[in-house]
């Protein structure tokens, strides 16, 4: 499982490496039909979906980084937030406008890390 989960971060990091050019601006009131992949899940994403993606995200997100941590020296799961923390968080910091880019998985570690249990 760790290898698996090397390989999502590598993927991760290299979505990141390309986000944040430009492209063109969707109609407005166009949303996702279902939860981004988890690595390239952007506010922008976040604002233009339904409550329902919303949740999906949410989880998707959660699971993720709340898995299991193994290796040397370190055993024990990934630090969450709840879902209503991390609502709140991402409602307010994509709501503003130079943070369309932001993927929303770093946001919610960020968080977690202080914050998480």
């Amino acid at each position: 499982m760790p290898a698996v989960r090397g390989a999502a971060l590598a993927a991760a990091v290299a979505v990141l490496a390309g986000c944040g050019g430009g492209g063109g601006t969707p109609p407005a009131g166009s949303g996702l039909a279902s939860a981004p992949p988890i690595g390239r899940a952007t506010c922008q994403d976040w604002i233009r979906s339904s409550p329902a993606v919303q949740q999906r995200t949410l989880e998707k997100i959660r699971q993720f980084v709340g898995g299991e941590i193994t290796g040397r020296g370190a055993q024990g799961h990934g630090a969450t937030l709840s879902d209503d923390d991390a609502g709140r968080l991402f409602h307010s910091q994509c709501s503003r406008p130079y943070a369309k880019s932001f993927l929303l998985y770093k946001l919610y570690t960020h968080a977690a890390a202080f914050i998480g249990r």
